[in-house]
Parts: C-alpha cells; structure tokens; sequence
C-alpha cells in the first residue's frame, strides 16, 4: 500500500514539474524573462589563453564567469598562475595536471599514490606555468 502511495505522488511529482516546465518555456519567449542567449560561444575544451579570449570576445562583457561547484551547481571563478607537471596513468577522477612537488612525490612513490590499476603516474615533459580557474572558498 505505501509502496503504491509512494509511486502515485512520484508520478504526481513527476507530472507537476513537467507541467510547470511547459508552462515556463510559453512564458519566457513572451516576457523576455529568462530568454537564453544566443549560443555564439564553441562547445568544447579551451586549451590556451589565446583561445579562451578568442571565445571571450563572442560575449556581452558583462556575462559572469561561473566554475563548477564542489558537490553540484557553479560558482564564482578565481584566476591565478600556477606552476604545474603533466602526468600520464591517472585516473579519470585525478586532474592530469598536478602542483610539480606532488608530482614528483607521487612518481617517486610517495605514501598515497594516485596510482591507477596499481601503476603510478608518469611525468609528461616538464613543469610550466598555466592559468588555472578555480572555484571561490567559502567559509
């Protein structure tokens, strides 16, 4: 019986957001309100500043910077530079580019290897300065 109970309001649920959903995409061409931007930017990975400023352009300056978010949503971006290594072997979980200390720690079999299948990583070139984009902390 709850079990039933449970799959009837799930349903409802599923059926309302639906419903408002709909009934937001009629509204928004009408008012203006939240009419999405035209998508002028290309979809894909920036690989350089050059690049990045080029894609840039394409936008009202006013448009706001977002990262991901820790668990989920955005958030503010923060820009620095960073010296950074290349590795090779990581998993996907690991970003491929690490701080050149950690790196070198984690080659030379540090106490926690950010190994994958058992293998540890590999540097790939050597250590160069990038901008890197983060999320703003919060307290």
């Amino acid at each position: 019986m709850y079990q039933a109970r449970a799959s009837w309001a799930s349903d409802r649920l599923h059926a309302a957001a639906d419903a408002a959903r709909a009934w937001l995409e009629r509204l928004t061409p009408l008012s203006g309100i939240m009419e999405p931007m035209p998508n002028t930017c290309e979809p894909g990975p920036v690989t350089t500043v050059g690049e990045l400023i080029q894609r840039l352009q394409q936008l009202p300056p006013e448009t706001p910077l977002l990262v991901s978010g820790y668990e989920s949503g955005c958030d503010t971006a923060v820009a620095g530079l960073t010296e950074v290594q290349e590795l090779s072997g990581l998993g996907w979980y690991h970003g491929r580019y690490q701080d050149p200390a950690e790196a070198a720690r984690q080659v030379e079999g540090g106490e926690w290897k950010l190994m994958k299948d058992g293998v540890p990583p590999v540097p790939v070139g050597e250590p160069f300065t990038a901008v890197v984009l983060r999320r703003i902390e919060h307290d």
